[in-house]
Order: structure tokens, then sequence, then C-alpha cells
């Protein structure tokens, strides 16, 4: 009788050893399936970074132009054509407007 009780906790212990050895085998794997993750992340967040970079400089071309357009009604002439850059030309209807927009601008000042 005593080898039977023996034998019993003897199972009972090795049960034990096998639940704890099988939650950490659990705790690994979802380490590594974590670890695996991760970088597989990185690539999309990298690509929405670049898309948002780019819509970013569409934007801001976008606004220069649309600067570039309200300021060429100033006479500038020799200055930029020292800097090497375009200078904008417009319509006279277009410079109006850049004018309109430039004195109501400024009427509240």
């Amino acid at each position: 009788m005593e080898e039977i009780v023996a034998s019993v906790k003897r199972v009972t212990e090795i049960m034990g050893e096998i639940n704890y050895a099988s939650q950490e085998q659990t705790i690994g794997i979802e380490r590594i399936n974590r670890a695996s993750i991760g970088p597989d992340d990185a690539p999309q967040k990298n690509a929405a970074l670049v898309k948002k970079a780019a819509a970013a400089a569409v934007s801001m071309q976008d606004k220069a132009t649309a600067l570039s357009r309200v300021v060429s009604i100033f006479n500038i002439g020799a200055e930029m054509k020292m800097t090497g850059l375009p200078t904008p030309i417009l319509e006279p209807e277009q410079q109006f407007d850049a004018k309109c927009a430039l004195s109501h601008r400024f009427s509240n000042v």
C-alpha cells in the first residue's frame, strides 16, 4: 500500500513538473510570436510615414506656387534673375486678383 501511495505522489509531482514546463513553453511561444510580428509592423509604419511625407511635399509645392503667384505683382526683376529662380508671369486678370487679395488681406491691419 505504501508503494502505491509513493507512486501516486511521484506521478502527481511529475504532472506538476509537466504543467510548469507547459506554462514556460507557452510563455516562450508568445514571446517568439510577438518578436516575429514586430518586424512586419515596421515596414507598414514606414510606408505610412513616406505616404504622409509625400502628401506634405505636394501640399507644400501647391502652397509655394500659390504664394509665388500672389507675390508676383511686386517688381523684383533684376534681383530675381540674379538668384536664377524663374520669374512668375501672370495674366493681367490674375495680377488684378492677386492685388485685390493683397489689399483685402492687409486692409484689416
